[in-house]
């Protein structure tokens, strides 16, 4: 009865944190849609920096003067943050999905979850260096265009590749807990 009683509060438990991670994943999607439009913005009105002046002044002088970075530096980080923004969307969408199907189900611990985090696991360490080498190039070819790009370290997307290396450690234990339910 013991043992009952502490899989059911085990279960609670792993559902309580399926809950909070389902909805960690939406706002993580939805603040990076945010960001992609706001970019995406910032890299359409890229052409307005000379065109629009008050007084003499262009939106190319005050990025310049106030923000002490070039035009080139601005417009290559809206783009490198265009593209991992939308990385992260993809990423935060795939897991959700995940998420949201498991609550669905009540427990982790069956064959297709298993299975399905696992392909998770895959798909989120292969976006997430999909994203990096995409941004790195990005970064590159802004360096070519524009003469005045600051140094960039396009290096903390890594941190999604060891999520989806935890999503496919945690899809064996789900498998194992699937397979010892399946005995019973």
């Amino acid at each position: 009865m013991k043992a009952t009683l502490n899989s059911v509060n085990s279960l609670k438990v792993i559902q309580t944190i399926s809950n909070i991670m389902k909805i960690v994943t939406k706002i993580i999607s939805i603040c990076s849609i945010i960001g992609a439009i706001g970019c995406a913005i910032g890299i359409a009105s890229y052409g307005l920096f000379d065109q629009i002046s008050i007084g003499g002044i262009t939106i190319h002088n005050i990025v310049q003067a106030e923000a002490g970075e070039s035009v080139g530096t601005v417009y290559t980080s809206m783009i490198v943050a265009l593209i991992l923004c939308i990385g992260a969307i993809l990423t935060a969408n795939r897991a959700n999905k995940y998420f949201t199907k498991e609550l669905e189900a009540g427990t982790p611990f069956t064959m297709e979850l298993s299975n399905d985090l696992f392909q998770t696991g895959i798909f989120v360490s292969i976006t997430s260096l999909i994203t990096m080498v995409v941004a790195n190039v990005a970064y590159c070819i802004s360096n070519i265009y524009f003469a005045d790009v600051a140094e960039m370290h396009i290096d903390a997307y890594g941190i999604s590749f060891g999520m989806g290396i935890i999503f496919i450690l945690i899809s064996l234990f789900c498998k194992q807990g699937a397979e010892f339910k399946s005995e019973k």
